[in-house]
């Protein structure tokens, strides 16, 4: 029984351990776990609160409302970005890298188009970003926007566009 007991000890303190975030190359941490602005996997408010956690399950990055491909495309409502964990919400935990949808502000989205993946297109009506990521807002419909509903306000080529050129 005791040998059980330090099995789980050592198991549950090599999860707490495991690097991850901007120390360990962008790494998520295992089993739903929250990683912490020090680089470590764990739960807990040293790990999960809103000013402790860098990716996960953080407190104040789960909202209530799912969306994204974790929710089959479901877009958020009253202008809420969609997170890179499929959640509705406003702050950079929501907007910035990673966003799938909504107001969204990071210049890396969740998946790869234009000529950085094969000229893949985006899907769910998201922008493809002059960097060759999806997402929606100007980091991605602006200027250099490669397809999708770009912002014509930068001379993008859309698909309407793309399709008179053709024709020319």
């Amino acid at each position: 029984m005791k040998a059980l007991a330090l099995g789980a000890l050592l198991l549950a303190y090599a999860a707490h351990a495991q690097q991850c975030g901007r120390q360990a190359g962008g790494k998520k941490c295992p089993n739903k776990l929250c990683c912490s602005q020090s680089g470590y996997c764990g739960n807990g408010p040293q790990y999960c609160s809103s000013n402790n956690c860098q990716s996960g399950p953080c407190a104040g990055l789960l909202g209530d409302e799912q969306c994204g491909r974790q929710a089959g495309g479901k877009k958020c409502p009253n202008d809420l970005c969609c997170s890179s964990y499929g959640y509705c919400g406003s702050s950079a935990a929501y907007c910035g890298n990673g966003c799938q949808s909504g107001p969204c502000n990071g210049l890396l989205g969740p998946e790869q188009c234009g000529h950085q993946a094969d000229n893949k297109e985006c899907p769910n009506d998201l922008c493809c970003s002059s960097y060759g990521y999806c997402g929606s807002g100007d980091a991605y419909c602006g200027n250099g926007c490669q397809s999708g509903p770009c912002d014509r306000r930068y001379g993008a080529a859309t698909a309407l566009s793309r399709a008179i050129l053709a024709r020319i």
